[in-house]
């Protein structure tokens, strides 16, 4: 016996159904009773209103799923009688069955062959399972809709892929049972012959279903069959509305014809609903709607007498808020339970696993490689590195110094003794001028990382390239266990992890996503390891972990499918935008309306029209609306968080239309806080402290006693403040924070008797805070990584080499005194670069074996055009070349000065030209360059060296070498591929000394050595900052900051340093 009553949800339904059971056991308190609804959520939510209305009155009731009902009467049946094929039915999820029609399309079974067209991804399988198991819920017969195709029921152009799908469905369904496995609809339909032998069944009195809208044609033919043993008695959502007409439909055809009596309660919901107030408002970005919602939860808790429980958030989706949910509602310290999770695949350690699985694919990436290997996750111990000094840190780039990107050979470089070779970019520049190399730590670090590494490799060598699923999973589990900690699959060791409950849980989901890979097992056949990786990334990826699933009292955060049927005083509806409520429909690309609409109409079979979830939409938003009883919040986002402007949901106006809601003023809610709390006040009592904090400082209020209250560091804070307050004064002095570190009076003697490179005054000259972080601080530089060409530091160092070798084996051959033909020239040239970017390979790599290619052809082209000028030039004026790469030194005399008499000098010269008639000496100095012209530093040297850009070419005219003339001057030999002409000179003449322009260049320097000793490192924003190694550590973008280094003193001696001019001398 089947009794329908229909009728808004709240208040008339839920009222109906504790009514009727109050009625069931009036006369026997202990009378079993069975609720079905269709989420736990649901579950939940009625036995706590049951334990709210006599408690005494409701014992010995079932509150159950349909898929829990399912699994009782398994068991139970079970229990009397031996099990057979249909009782031991195992459940898979979809994502076998999608697994399981790839096999059977990949198995090319005749029939099949424009399923065979499709392309080969995880998207073509997952969409034609969704339409089978459309087919499949319908319970359509393949033979019987085969039989229609034949017949002509649908149209010609159907026909050929209509008869793949069927043959599809049909052999789906062949398998399944072959194999014993199904879905918990295929577990429903296997118990419906036998549900009269039920004991817990038969000695139920009542069985209430509540909560439902629509079943399925497998769902509908279980619940006839239970209405056949046990009264039963349907809950169903139905109004004289618009907005009802999906569940109409599903009612007047299915539910209706089985039902012995019906009543109809709708018009007892008009005369007793009271009215909901009802509010609207706009947000930007899902942080700030999340924020809002704590704030209204706050209020109705602390002003209305609201508990928690009686408050609900509900969205369509809860993925877009996923990521934030738990921070915002923990931060405003509201309690709360929810079905949302986040993906397993989002965790660091399901990552880490996940390219760990990926390494053999690759290559060995060195990304993928680095990122396994510093995991914390990653197993360190087991190569043989605990306990040492691992920095992490350095690893990429000293891998990047070596040149590896991918493949075991080049990963050997690791291993190879190159102590001295891996300079860095930085490095290169001071050990040219014999200062302090940075890093000596390198080889050491490199031990350790090869230690890891090689390791590594050999294990992922030792996985099979093909198999089973369960060969290749268990493989994968192996290479685990050895090299990252997995909690439940290895034994912690001292990663220096702590044993978390949400890590342990998080390894507690990954052992399950590999059982569900191990559960496919029987599906036969073998894959690739590249496959294998597809579907273990699969897993990780629609495996999620809950966000707050324990069991108190607090907000419930839904989706809208999981709160149907619930009841609160007050609904937030979040995510109001058009494509997101009512959600984006379509029709099915496999198996169209049309043709579902002609298996209903022509062979009688249930299955729904997919672009009728339009009406379901309208109907889903009508009962989650009036699950109100006193308040429902509507938000959506007018904007997302980079500024893309979103509309509004059409239910919105449905909403502010309907006669049972009193609306107010749609409310705009700003973005910025400050003016949030202008607008209003009030949520200042709602703010989490931190926000509040920010609120007072933002409107000029005392935050200390706020600091005490939340118990924060208040001395901390006021030395924050007083330090701000410093940083952000309106002065043209600059101050302490401004780089004025106020050396002692001592320092001056002492920086020239140490002496300067004259690289390292230049550097001055161009920024005194980059000289500060390099020279004085000593700061590491970060190593950025570089792309996989080669830089230009990297190809000016090849030059230099290049030239030097060059030189030196053409001098050995007696020229330029003795002519050498072309060949031999050239020659000996390319066995020079050949040789060079040899040495350079085995140390640090080459990269991508094209562009190295390119790059020492650029070379040799080069240095064979730098020989060919040179030689001319050599015949014509007389110069010889005597020495490459030498250590020079010499004294500046500055002036009478006592504080700054002198300045000793010192550098490395990269070649020396010599003439005895008339006696001269040159000094060469290369210059590789990648522009497109030449610079105007570069042009005039002398106007560069009495501004302090170039100090090289007047420092070098001052070095001694022994037994060697004074230079008479010092050149510029400039290699610049792009130049119009690409060997080029630029001379600075050493007798400029002696003149006007010597004194300008003696007083630059003694103004820059001045600003070493009195410790004026402040910033001196320009055009080379966005290249600056140093631009993480300066504060060039603080305004207040920038401002003083304008306008101070100290930055307009500078200034004024760039805008002096020399005559001719």
């Amino acid at each position: 016996m089947l009794r329908l009553v229909t009728g808004p949800f709240h208040p008339v339904l839920d009222c109906a159904l504790i009514e009727d059971i109050r009625s069931c056991k009036i006369g026997d308190p202990f009378a079993p009773l069975a609720i079905i609804v269709p989420s736990a959520s649901l579950v939940e939510h009625l036995k706590h209103i049951l334990t709210q209305h006599e408690p005494r009155a409701f014992l010995n009731i079932h509150v159950l799923t349909f898929h829990q009902l399912a699994l009782r009467l398994r068991d139970d049946l079970a229990s009397i009688a031996e099990a057979d094929s249909e009782s031991t039915l195992q459940l898979v999820d979809d994502f076998f069955f999608e697994q399981l029609v790839r096999q059977i399309i990949l198995r090319k079974l005749s029939g099949l062959e424009p399923l065979m067209r499709l392309p080969a991804s995880p998207g073509t399988w997952k969409g034609l399972w969704a339409s089978v198991r459309d087919l499949k819920d319908a319970v359509v017969a393949p033979t019987t809709a085969l039989k229609a195709l034949a017949e002509g029921v649908f149209e010609d152009e159907d026909r050929a892929w209509l008869h793949s799908l069927f043959t599809l469905h049909a052999a789906a369904l062949e398998a399944g049972r072959s194999l014993g496995v199904g879905s918990p609809d295929d577990l429903a339909a296997s118990l419906c012959r036998n549900l009269s032998d039920s004991p817990f069944l038969k000695g139920l009195h009542h069985v209430f279903y509540y909560g439902f809208y629509d079943l399925s044609q497998v769902q509908l033919s279980f619940f006839e069959s239970v209405t056949h043993v046990v009264p039963a008695t349907v809950y169903f959502p139905l109004q004289d509305r618009p907005a009802f007409f999906f569940a109409r439909q599903f009612f007047e055809r299915h539910l209706l014809p089985l039902a012995s009596t019906h009543e109809d309660l709708s018009g007892e919901g008009a005369t007793t609903t009271e009215l909901v107030e009802l509010s609207v408002k706009n947000v930007i970005g899902v942080e700030e709607e999340l924020a809002m919602v704590c704030r209204e939860i706050l209020t109705l808790v602390e002003v209305n007498g609201y508990r928690f429980d009686e408050i609900g958030v509900v969205a369509r989706t809860l993925e877009p808020y996923q990521a934030r949910l738990q921070s915002v509602f923990d931060r405003y310290r509201v309690p709360f339970t929810s079905t949302a999770g986040r993906p397993l695949l989002r965790e660091p350690l399901a990552k880490t696993l996940l390219r760990l699985a990926a390494l053999p694919l690759n290559d060995f990436d060195r990304v993928a490689m680095l990122d396994v290997v510093t995991s914390p996750f990653y197993r360190i111990q087991e190569a043989g590195s605990a306990g040492a000094n691992l920095r992490p840190d350095l690893w990429r780039s000293l891998v990047n110094a070596l040149g590896i990107t991918k493949g075991e050979a080049e990963w050997k470089r690791v291993a190879a003794p190159i102590r001295s070779l891996i300079v860095r970019d930085a490095e290169a520049e001071l050990s040219k001028h014999g200062e302090r190399p940075v890093g000596s730590d390198d080889t050491s670090q490199l031990t350790y990382l090869w230690a890891m590494v090689s390791r590594l490799i050999h294990d992922c060598r030792a996985l099979p390239a093909r198999g089973s699923i369960g060969t290749l999973t268990d493989a994968f589990l192996e290479l685990a266990k050895s090299h990252v900690y997995v909690p439940g699959l290895s034994a912690l060791s001292s990663t220096g992890l702590p044993e978390s409950p949400d890590l342990t849980m998080i390894g507690s989901l990954i052992q399950s996503a590999l059982a569900r890979l191990h559960h496919l097992d029987p599906l036969g056949g073998e894959i690739l390891w590249e496959e294998w990786v597809e579907l273990f990334r699969r897993v990780l990826d629609e495996t999620s972990i809950p966000i707050e699933e324990g069991r108190h009292q607090g907000v419930q955060v839904l989706d809208a499918m999981t709160a149907r049927g619930m009841t609160v005083r007050a609904l937030f509806l979040v995510g109001m935008n058009e494509k997101v409520f009512p959600r984006y429909v379509r029709e099915d690309p496999f198996l169209r309306d049309r043709q579902r609409s002609l298996m209903e109409s022509t062979l009688g079979y249930k299955i729904d029209q997919k672009l009728a979830g339009h009406e379901e939409e309208l109907l889903l938003f009508e009962l989650l609306s009036r699950s109100a009883a006193n308040r429902l919040y509507l938000s959506y986002q007018r904007a997302d968080e980079t500024g893309r402007i979103m509309a509004s949901s059409s239910c919105i106006a449905l909403a502010m239309r309907d006669p049972r809601f009193i609306g107010k003023p749609e409310e705009q809610i700003p973005r910025r806080l400050s003016q949030q709390i202008s607008e209003q006040p009030f949520i200042q009592d709602l703010l989490p402290a931190g926000e509040l904090i920010i609120g007072c400082l933002l409107q000029g209020h005392d935050a200390l006693p706020v600091f005490d209250a939340a118990g924060r560091d208040r001395l901390l804070f006021e030395q924050g403040c007083a330090t701000l307050n410093i940083i952000e004064r309106e002065s043209p002095e600059l101050g302490p924070f401004d780089g004025m570190v106020s050396l002692q009076a001592t320092v001056l003697p002492a920086v020239t008797t140490r002496g300067f490179s004259p690289t390292s005054l230049e550097r001055y000259a161009t920024c005194p805070f980059q000289y500060f972080a390099e020279k004085i601080l000593r700061l590491e530089p970060i190593r950025r990584l570089q792309h996989d060409h080669l830089s230009p530091l990297i190809i000016g160092t090849l030059v230099h080499a290049s030239l030097r070798l060059s030189y030196e084996r053409l001098v050995s051959l007696q020229w330029p005194d003795h002519a050498l033909t072309d060949a031999l020239v050239r020659s000996t040239v390319q066995e020079a670069v050949i040789e060079t970017f040899a040495d350079h390979a085995a140390s640090q790599g080459t990269g991508h074996a094209l562009l190295w290619m390119l790059a020492c052809e650029q070379v040799t082209e080069l240095v064979t055009s730098a020989v060919s000028f040179d030689q001319a030039e050599y015949l014509a004026t007389g110069f010889r070349p005597v020495a490459f790469e030498t250590a020079a030194q010499g004294v500046v005399a500055l002036g009478s000065d006592s504080q700054c008499a002198s300045l000793n000098i010192h550098g490395t010269l990269d070649r020396v030209d010599y003439r005895a008639e008339p006696p001269a000496l040159r000094i060469v100095d290369y210059k590789y360059k990648q522009g497109s012209e030449i610079g105007a530093a570069d042009r005039n040297l002398a106007l560069s060296a009495v501004r302090g850009f170039r100090l090289q070419p007047p420092l070098y005219a001052r070095m001694t070498l022994p037994s060697l003339p004074a230079a008479t001057d010092v050149q510029f030999l400039f290699l610049a591929p792009a130049w119009t002409q690409q060997i080029s000179r630029s001379t600075f003449d050493a007798g400029l000394w002696t003149g006007h322009t010597g004194d300008m260049i003696r007083q630059t320097l003694k103004t820059l050595i001045q600003g070493i000793a009195r410790g004026e490192f402040f910033i001196l924003p320009d055009s080379y900052c966005d290249n600056c190694e140093f631009s993480g550590a300066c504060r060039r973008h603080d305004i207040m900051a920038w401002w003083r280094s304008y306008r101070s003193p100290q930055a307009r001696v500078i200034r004024t340093l760039r805008k002096q001019k020399v005559g001719d001398d």
